[in-house]
């Protein structure tokens, strides 16, 4: 049996996901429109996309799919990303070393951020339901 501060946790994290949805979709639509993505990536944004649309999305396979998109995104990210030297004579050092992100890369990467978010915030949601689930059949 689900004690109601459980249930009430669980409602809560899945009204957490629910308000990401809008975003995740402009993600996954700017990732699929990226110059770099394939069809295959594409039609996993699409599938995903039309999960999101169904309700379908409370899965550990939606879970799959979302993060195997984010992991080639952000190999975009890291590929488009560049080094570069920050002069200061005022340093001790006289400058340092930054990574810099192109206009398009930081877009780009905002999307990864806003899908990364949706992961993480899911995948928290089906841990606690499993944990809710494994207390309810032991009967603890």
């Amino acid at each position: 049996m689900i004690s109601s501060n459980d249930r009430s946790d669980l409602e809560q994290s899945l009204f957490q996901v629910q308000t990401q949805i809008a975003s995740t979709r402009t993600s996954l639509s700017a990732i699929a429109a990226y110059d770099r993505s394939t069809s295959i990536l594409r039609r996993s944004a699409f599938i995903l996309d039309r999960r999101l649309d169904f309700g379908d999305w409370y899965s550990r396979e939606c879970l799959s799919e979302a993060e195997t998109i984010l992991e080639v995104a952000k190999s975009w990210v890291a590929d488009g990303s560049e080094r570069c030297l920050i002069w200061d004579e005022g340093c001790p050092h006289e400058g340092w070393y930054e990574t810099v992100l192109p206009h398009e890369i930081k877009l780009l990467d905002d999307e990864c951020r806003a899908l990364a978010k949706f992961c993480a915030t899911l995948k928290a949601s089906l841990d606690l339901k499993s944990v809710i689930e494994m207390v309810s059949e032991l009967g603890l």
